[in-house]
């Protein structure tokens, strides 16, 4: 396996202008942490940033619909309780939908249909559903219980593909695509693709580290290759095929984090990644932000990152482009691997989509 170390270097936004065309186009999304709380996007192409909403309150969560038309988010109040939001993402009609005592988990069924999940205050007692779950529709205004069959301690995406990730925290992992479905006022999960239990690594598909092609067709997740090693693995073929893709372990004592994104056409994961006690010298270690060739298995080292990401690493549709955050906004072009800091106000972004 080949690694290639790349520097970084802090540019103008102006070497984003040649991405003027449709496929790379829409707005990163982020949550604003501090100073202040407010949601809002950057135009990498009119290199233009717009607040579309400001909360009082810190915001916790936010997830687009399936459109990018409607925006629904979370807010956490002093008392502890969370407040759940819808507004158009023109920042126009923000209705709040109710108070929680618990985070509410959501999704989005469809552009007018919300599912909620938060945990019962006694949920020892629940050992075959620990999650209370409603549904809003965004049309009528109205919230109302559900009953869930055969959903379990899942994380769902909000990537709005006809799959939802449904990994379970357990040491053998169960891991999978799949979608939520409503048949009345019950919630059930239908499993499009399941993989091969005894292929999965240990502690494999916790959330920002399982992505996948919009079809399904490749699924990339992290997980333990060894006792001290996170690993990339990617499963092809609607999941008959699972194969490990990274080999830290031949070069490094240890190697942790794993938050990885695979691009649209699959060919490309940016992952960020800990690499300690290299076995051989010149190596890069500690914090680095990765790009992988899914063919040639190829790295490149783009930036060292020795702190977390804020949010999530996301693509442009066209897969020319990621994007991340280490509390500004980052820009890497597959292409030339070179990395572009869009933002430097000092705030503190967290990135949740690009649409």
């Amino acid at each position: 396996m080949k690694h290639i170390l790349f520097g970084f270097t802090l540019l103008s936004c102006l070497a984003f202008c040649s991405c003027n065309n449709e496929a790379s186009s829409g707005n990163i999304w982020y949550i604003e942490l501090e100073p202040e709380h407010k949601i809002g996007t950057y135009n990498p192409i009119q290199q233009q940033k717009q607040i579309i909403t400001e909360s009082e309150e810190f915001i916790s969560d936010a997830g687009l619909s399936p459109s990018g038309k409607q925006l629904a988010f979370t807010t956490a109040t002093t008392n502890e309780d969370f407040q759940m939001w819808v507004i158009n993402s023109d920042g126009t009609n923000l209705k709040r939908i109710e108070m929680f005592s618990e985070e509410p988990g959501f999704v989005w069924l469809n552009e007018n249909l919300l599912v909620l999940a938060t945990l019962w205050d006694d949920w020892a007692d629940h050992p075959n559903d620990a999650y209370k779950w409603k549904r809003y529709d965004i049309l009528t205004d109205r919230l109302r219980p559900l009953v869930a069959q055969g959903v379990g301690y899942y994380q769902w995406s909000r990537n709005h593909s006809a799959f939802q990730e449904i990994a379970r925290y357990e040491r053998t992992s169960y891991l999978g695509l799949g979608s939520l479905q409503l048949e009345g006022d019950t919630l059930k999960q239908k499993t499009q693709i399941e993989l091969d239990p005894p292929k999965i690594p240990k502690y494999a598909g916790a959330r920002r580290y399982l992505s996948w092609t919009t079809n399904g067709q490749a699924i990339a997740f992290s997980g333990k290759g060894s006792d001290n090693n996170m690993e990339i693995f990617l499963a092809t073929d609607y999941g008959r095929t699972v194969r490990q893709i990274t080999d830290f372990q031949k070069n490094y004592g240890l190697s942790s984090g794993g938050n990885i994104s695979l691009s649209p056409d699959g060919q490309w994961i940016v992952f960020w990644m800990v690499l300690e006690s290299p076995k051989i010298s010149g190596l890069p270690e500690e914090g680095q932000i990765g790009l992988l060739n899914v063919n040639d298995k190829n790295i490149k080292y783009l930036i060292d990152a020795n702190w977390s990401l804020q949010g999530e690493i996301v693509w442009s549709k066209d897969s020319h482009y990621a994007a991340f955050s280490n509390g500004e906004i980052h820009l890497i072009d597959v292409k030339t691997s070179q990395v572009t800091q869009l933002t430097s106000e000092g705030t503190n972004k967290m990135i949740f989509d690009w649409k």
